[in-house]
């Protein structure tokens, strides 16, 4: 049984990685909005890709291509042609999506149509009974509830979910504070849920396949909150470093693609011979100020790293789709999306991140180096 949810975690996760990381490219030139408010009227449309962030974003124009939207306040009103990526604080979605929705966000809303998956990352996620969503859905928060109909299989973990909708394939949940199937539920498949306590289930509730429940870990019982905010705060921190730094994160992109095999063993031999030189100075007398100077650096340094990989990593896996080594928001996003979907592949995901993160260790240890020098 837990081999089975295992299963579908990990495929449904390849999916979604996959619909993440492999958008398609419009011919058309990408649109850029940013500033305190972005505002794309009802009269106004979008040809070609469109970018948009700041405090508060709304888009009321229709979008032929794929939307890509940051802010405290997201709303998006109108069609949207291929895939829509949204990331802040409240995100309402009452428009159309013609393809994906992949949203991360403190507050989501979704009140239409996806006819492809839907991934989302947030504290309260409510699916209105007016949405329906053609693919899978994916979900991460803390209170969920589906009211709004899914062809596809819901996978999830969350403090509370809800159902009260149709699900045309199986549901796959874990919930530390309970599982509540409404009037209006029919599950075409199994429903099979970790939670230390008994689903509660309407008596009009129908499930069609069987119903499992497993025992919960103690690890897992804890908010989905810190993921959340884990993610949110790297969208932040790459976003602000590629207004910023735009020229030295081209630079540092180009500096790896060009020696990446000599920046991971760069990188490798920081990660651990840093951290030892730095206890060693820590322990002795003379040597004390200088070992606590290192480890502070060392921390500063890898922080910075992860920041700066996840553009790396984006721009390479955007290049053979986009023909260009130049990076971007889409990379950011891409990038952003690799560091949460990885994880779920067992031992190659983490293996890829821990590969990407040394390797721009070591590129920016050389630069470091060089400037010092």
């Amino acid at each position: 049984m837990i081999h089975t949810h295992s299963r579908r975690i990990r495929s449904v996760g390849a999916l979604c990685a996959l619909l993440l990381l492999v958008p398609l490219v419009s011919l058309a030139a990408p649109i850029v909005r940013s500033g305190d408010s972005v505002s794309i009227g009802a009269d106004q449309s979008i040809e070609g890709d469109f970018y948009g962030f700041g405090g508060t974003v709304q888009l009321s124009g229709v979008a032929d291509h794929d939307v890509y939207l940051a802010g405290r306040s997201v709303t998006v009103n109108a069609p949207v042609g291929e895939d829509l990526v949204v990331a802040g604080g409240v995100v309402q979605v009452h428009g159309a999506v013609a393809d994906d929705l992949r949203v991360v966000a403190g507050e989501v809303t979704l009140a239409d149509s996806v006819a492809g998956d839907v991934v989302v990352l947030g504290g309260s996620v409510t699916i209105l009974s007016t949405a329906r969503i053609g693919g899978d859905l994916l979900v991460l928060g803390d209170d969920v509830e589906i009211s709004g109909a899914v062809a596809g299989s819901v996978v999830g973990k969350a403090q509370r979910i809800r159902i009260d909708s149709a699900i045309g394939g199986d549901v796959s949940v874990t919930v530390s504070g309970g599982l509540t199937l409404g009037d209006r539920t029919e599950i075409g498949g199994d429903l099979e849920y970790k939670s230390p306590s008994e689903y509660a289930r309407a008596q009009s509730a129908v499930v069609v396949g069987d119903v499992r429940q497993s025992a919960m870990l103690a690890s897992e019982s804890g908010s989905s909150q810190t993921p959340l905010l884990r993610v949110l705060a790297l969208l932040f921190i790459t976003l602000t470093a590629l207004f910023f730094f735009k020229a030295r994160l081209q630079r540092m992109y180009e500096s790896v693609i060009v020696s990446y095999g000599m920046q991971g063993l760069i990188g490798l031999g920081v990660l651990i011979g840093v951290p030892i030189v730095g206890v060693l100075l820590l322990v002795s007398v003379l040597g004390s100020l200088v070992g606590l100077v290192l480890l502070f650096g060392y921390v500063a340094l890898v922080i910075i790293a992860i920041a700066v990989s996840v553009v790396v990593l984006g721009t390479a896996v955007l290049r053979p789709f986009t023909k260009s080594d130049t990076v971007g928001v889409g990379a950011v996003f891409a990038g952003v999306a690799l560091f949460v979907i990885l994880p779920l592949v067992p031992f190659i995901g983490s293996l890829i991140l821990f590969a990407a993160v040394a390797i721009t260790l070591g590129a920016i240890s050389t630069k470091l180096y060089h400037w010092i020098r």
